[in-house]
């Protein structure tokens, strides 16, 4: 958990709420029209009438007025409150005005209570609107704009910095070697952090020598809240990451998820308790992991990061590893996109996100109701 900090309401957004927000006042807090006509006494329409003088003008926030004959009406605007005396709006629809009288159709259908929003019908003062773990997205800013906050206790997100590894690697403009590499990942990964409402995210690289990582990754651990690696993680000659990181002391929790892709992540705890979650180099794994467990941890306490959703056709499922599958969303169903690899990149244009298909014997069948992770 990251620690609680005072924002402004109108810069909370993306951030998660660290406190519970209660309502002020009953929600709505008066009998509120729902519609712009005339307000009536029910119980004078169903006595016959339907012509209704009209005794004055409720406005959306003006105070509350009063009918003063049960044959009169008020008209009013949506947003005003019912007057007293009056428990029904007729819509403007459904009415003419002739010299200062609402002339009311025959077939209007007209019953108690329609088109009025009752007093504390959304929430009475006290009741809990926000429970803190929330994501404050528009709807959540609305609500705590509406109980009167105007500023509230949120997970100060701490920096993060993405350090990509690699020789290939060039990230200067202009001229670039056919056996060379732009540095993709750390773009996708810092678009997606800022698109989960972290804003302090750095980027740095290192070339794959033992040196150069160490010396960055312990830049890095020093200056930030959250590291996160790109490379060089897995078990070949010049998969250095593990190594170094062991190195520095960070206390390693896992290296290996039964999964594809991104079967190599790793994850430790530096001495200073800075979290270091190491990635895939090949692009599809590094963003499967980002999605599927970095911004999962990150926002703990914000609601699972993923939805459910039909598959368009069968899908083979792997015996031992979870399989992860881009795919294409139209209508709430998903349509599964053929890669060649994890690092086929350019596949992923016009994917919403992945499904995750637990280890089984044999295909989830078209239909199946599975986890679907959009991309950020």
């Amino acid at each position: 958990r990251f620690p609680p900090v005072a924002c402004p309401l109108d810069d909370a957004h993306g951030k998660i709420l660290r406190q519970d927000i209660r309502a002020d006042r009953d929600f709505p807090p008066y009998n509120r029209a729902m519609m712009d006509g005339i307000a009536i006494l029910q119980e004078t329409w169903s006595g016959g009438r339907r012509r209704f003088v009209i005794e004055a003008t409720q406005e959306a926030g003006q105070p509350q007025k009063k009918l003063r004959k049960k044959q009169g009406c008020i008209q009013i605007m949506t947003g005003g409150e019912v007057p007293r005396g009056c428990d029904c709006i007729i819509p403007v629809e459904e009415i003419r005005i002739e010299s200062g009288v609402a002339v009311v159709r025959d077939e209007a259908c007209v019953d108690g209570g329609i088109h009025i929003h009752r007093r504390g019908s959304d929430g009475r003062k006290g009741a809990i609107l926000l429970h803190g773990g929330c994501r404050m997205r528009s709807p959540e800013i609305a609500i705590a704009r509406a109980a009167g906050m105007d500023s509230v206790r949120v997970a100060r997100w701490p920096v993060v910095t993405i350090v990509s590894t690699g020789n290939e690697l060039v990230t200067r403009a202009g001229k670039i070697e056919r056996f060379q590499i732009r540095p993709s990942n750390a773009s996708a990964i810092r678009a997606a952090l800022l698109n989960s409402g972290f804003a302090g995210v750095k980027m740095t690289f290192a070339k794959d020598t033992a040196m150069e990582i160490r010396t960055t990754l312990a830049a890095a651990v020093a200056a930030s809240g959250i590291v996160i690696v790109t490379g060089g993680v897995s078990v070949g000659a010049f998969d250095l990451v593990p190594d170094v990181l062991k190195s520095l002391g960070v206390r390693r929790l896992f290296h290996g998820v039964a999964q594809r892709p991104g079967r190599p992540m790793l994850f430790g705890m530096a001495k200073n308790k800075t979290p270091i979650f190491a990635l895939p180099g090949n692009p599809v794994s590094a963003l499967v992991c980002l999605h599927r467990h970095v911004l999962t941890a990150l926002q703990t306490g914000g609601g699972p990061q993923s939805e459910t959703i039909t598959l368009g056709e069968s899908v083979p499922a792997h015996e031992s590893l979870t399989r992860f599958v881009p795919v294409a969303v139209a209508r709430q169903t998903a349509s599964p996109v053929s890669l060649k690899n994890s690092g086929e990149l350019t596949a992923l244009a016009g994917t919403g996100g992945f499904v995750e298909l637990p280890s089984r014997k044999g295909p989830y069948p078209r239909g199946s109701r599975v986890a679907f992770f959009p991309w950020r």
